[in-house]
C-alpha cells in the first residue's frame, strides 16, 4: 500500500483516525500561518530583538488552542471530506473570521498591540486559504480514489424536485462518476425547463 492509499484510507473511513488527521492538519496550519506573519512582521525571528521564540510562543499556543477548541464545538470535523463545497469553506471562513477577531482583541486588551491589524487581517486570510486549498486537495485525492475504481459502469438518475434539496442531492451525488443525472422532475410549472 503506497502512502498516497494510506492517507485515503484514512480519510475515507468514518473513524477517529479522519478527525485527527484533519485536526493536526489544522493546528499545523494554524501554526505556520502565526509562523508566516510573524516573520512578516518582524523580518525574521533571529535579527530582531523586539521578539524572540518565547513569546512567541506565549502569544500563539493559546489562540491555536481557542482555534482548535472552537472548531471542536462549531463540528468543523463532522462533515465527510469528500462532500466539501463551497458551504463548508465559506463556514471555515467564517469560524477564522470570529477567531481573529478574538486574537484582534485580545491583542489590544493583552498584548498592547503587539501585532497590527493588518498582519492578523494576512494571519486570518493565510489560515483560511491554506484550510480551504487543503480541504479541495483531499477532496480530490479521495475523488481521484473512486474515479480510479475498475467499475466503470454508470447509472442513470432523475430527481424529483427542482428546488433546494433536489439541488443539494445533484451536488452530492455529482461527485460519484458512476453516477449520472439524467434530469429533473417537478410539478411546479415555474421550475420547468
Amino acid at each position: 500500500m503506497s502512502t498516497i492509499e494510506y492517507f485515503q484510507n484514512i480519510l475515507i473511513s468514518k473513524t477517529r483516525g479522519r478527525r485527527i488527521f484533519l485536526l493536526l492538519l489544522d493546528i499545523s496550519i494554524l501554526f505556520i500561518s502565526y509562523w508566516l506573519t510573524f516573520s512578516f512582521q518582524f523580518n525574521g525571528f533571529e535579527n530582531n530583538s523586539k521578539i524572540n521564540l518565547n513569546s512567541f510562543y506565549r502569544i500563539i499556543f493559546p489562540n491555536i488552542i481557542f482555534a482548535i477548541v472552537f472548531y471542536i464545538a462549531t463540528n468543523q470535523y463532522k462533515a465527510l471530506t469528500r462532500f466539501t463545497n463551497s458551504s463548508i469553506l465559506y463556514k471555515i471562513g467564517l469560524r477564522n473570521i470570529f477567531i481573529f477577531l478574538i486574537f484582534a482583541l485580545s491583542n489590544i486588551f493583552f498584548y498592547k498591540n503587539y501585532l497590527p491589524l493588518v498582519n492578523i487581517i494576512f494571519l486570518c486570510f493565510i489560515a483560511t486559504t491554506f484550510m480551504s486549498y487543503s480541504r479541495a486537495l483531499i477532496k480530490l485525492l479521495i475523488f481521484k480514489r473512486f474515479t480510479s475504481k475498475k467499475d466503470k459502469k454508470t447509472s442513470k438518475v432523475a430527481i424529483y424536485g427542482a428546488g433546494t434539496a433536489a439541488n443539494l442531492l445533484a451536488t452530492t451525488i455529482s461527485t460519484d462518476k458512476n453516477i449520472e443525472i439524467i434530469g429533473f422532475f417537478d410539478d411546479n410549472p415555474t421550475s420547468w425547463g
